[in-house]
């Protein structure tokens, strides 16, 4: 069994004995599965690319992409004018636990209100777009699944889902149509040895997040993994 997945596939801000759905699903396959993995934080399909390239081969091979596919981001024609803390591509992310100190958490209330005053600012000019492009879409998922064929007798493409409650509308709205022009393209794959799977409805529950509605909690990691078992995932 392999993988190819973001930062979501991790245990990130987890303890760092905290088993993750990958680790949990190869625990539950009836025959001993040896995991191999290429993970990587803030991973696109461009990005998988060569990752699939370079993967050994194996039975099945599971590609996993969050959040990073469809969430603007901040031109860095804007950000280089920041101070440095504003300037990585991680800086306008929620918080994965709040803060314990009272002070701390009205710093970021504040924060996150300039950051947010300055996203809507940058879209009307063209300042604030996803990371891929629409356009390129189609093109990119097929090559990742041809790559990903070439390694793998069966190919899963198991598409993250974040829940959106604490994201401001046009967050919400840019990648809502990311998000369905994907999960368009994926079912539109006609190939014997693929399949995609997105979340069912009933995961995208507070418990199975962190706090910034992204990354798994170790429930959540539990519950995936559970779920991904019973879809038959790793069954020839």
């Amino acid at each position: 069994m392999g993988l190819i997945g973001g930062s979501a596939s991790t245990n990130i801000y987890l303890p760092a004995t905290a088993k993750t759905w990958p680790q949990l699903l190869a625990e539950l396959h009836d025959k001993e599965c040896e995991l191999y993995v290429r993970q990587q934080g803030m991973l696109t399909i461009s990005r998988a690319l060569p990752l699939a390239s370079s993967f050994p081969e194996v039975d099945v091979l599971l590609l996993s992409f969050a959040t990073t596919l469809g969430w603007p981001v901040i031109s860095k024609r804007i950000t280089r004018l920041l101070v440095p803390e504003f300037q990585s591509e991680t800086a306008l992310h929620l918080a994965a636990f709040p803060s314990r100190s009272r002070v701390k958490r009205i710093k970021k209330l504040f924060r996150r209100f300039a950051l947010n005053t300055l996203k809507y600012c940058a879209f009307p000019l063209g300042l604030y777009r996803p990371t891929n492009n629409l356009s390129d879409l189609e093109d990119q998922v097929r090559a990742l699944v041809a790559i990903a064929s070439a390694k793998a007798k069966k190919v899963v493409w198991i598409q993250h889902q974040p829940m959106r409650d604490n994201r401001i509308w046009l967050e919400r709205r840019v990648f809502d149509k990311y998000y369905r022009e994907l999960i368009n393209t994926l079912s539109k794959v006609d190939q014997a040895n693929f399949r995609f799977i997105a979340f069912p409805a009933e995961f995208l529950e507070q418990e199975n997040y962190c706090l910034d509605e992204v990354h798994l909690s170790e429930l959540g990691h539990r519950n995936l993994a559970q779920f991904l078992h019973h879809a038959g995932v790793l069954k020839a």
